[in-house]
């Protein structure tokens, strides 16, 4: 089972069940409001698909285009069913930065004919992970900023306060419909400049100027 340190009390923590938030960051604002007037799109990832810093991304040989995502990530420290917006916060642990790789070209196949995602989104390696920061550490982390570079170009820029669905409401609505496990981890969507990968590249991501993390491509 993958374990995540927290800083900075350097806890380990198992991972459980992680959690993907689809459409999350829309420039268009009339299409921001119909999709806020829904619920958000939830899609899984298998813990198989976890790495932290020091071990390298292998694409795919099943895909000749695998993109990469940048995504402000939670981790659930204490569990529960059908949390509050107003107390969701109270049970994260900590915060980090993750890529939600995805296997683009049969991600829109399968899009296309309406079959799921979970093979365009959790093959080995394809979710990389940051450490996580003490979600006590983090002042305000619904505006959170954070960055992604490849091979030293800026790629992606946003903050938490761009998203659609907050994190209060993502952790509410979650658990609503799953129970929350301590360990359990949320990526809550991705904005504007996702790209595809190639070998050798290397990937650098920055949550708030306060954790970063490295990846490179095999």
């Amino acid at each position: 089972m993958p374990q995540a340190t927290l800083l900075p009390q350097q806890d380990k923590v198992d991972l459980n069940n992680i959690f993907l938030i689809g459409r999350n960051y829309i420039a268009d604002p009339d299409e921001r409001k119909k999709v806020a007037a829904r619920d958000p799109v939830v899609s899984l990832k298998p813990t198989s698909a976890v790495i932290f810093e020091g071990r390298e991304i292998v694409l795919p040989e099943f895909s000749r285009e695998v993109h990469f995502e940048i995504e402000l990530v939670i981790l659930i420290g204490a569990g529960g069913r059908n949390i509050p917006e107003s107390k969701a916060l109270d049970h994260v642990l900590g915060y980090g930065v993750g890529l939600d790789l995805t296997a683009h070209d049969l991600h829109q196949q399968a899009k296309a004919q309406g079959l799921p995602w979970t093979l365009c989104k959790g093959f080995d390696t394809a979710a990389p992970l940051s450490a996580f920061i003490d979600a006590r550490r983090v002042a305000e982390p619904e505006r959170a900023g954070f960055t992604l570079d490849v091979n030293g170009v800026p790629r992606q820029r946003s903050d938490a306060s761009q998203m659609v669905f907050g994190m209060a409401r993502i952790i509410s609505y979650l658990s609503g419909v799953f129970t929350l496990h301590r360990g359990d981890v949320i990526y809550t969507g991705t904005p504007a400049g996702a790209g595809p990968l190639a070998r050798g590249d290397r990937l650098r991501l920055d949550y708030n100027g306060l954790l970063r993390a490295e990846f490179h491509v095999a």
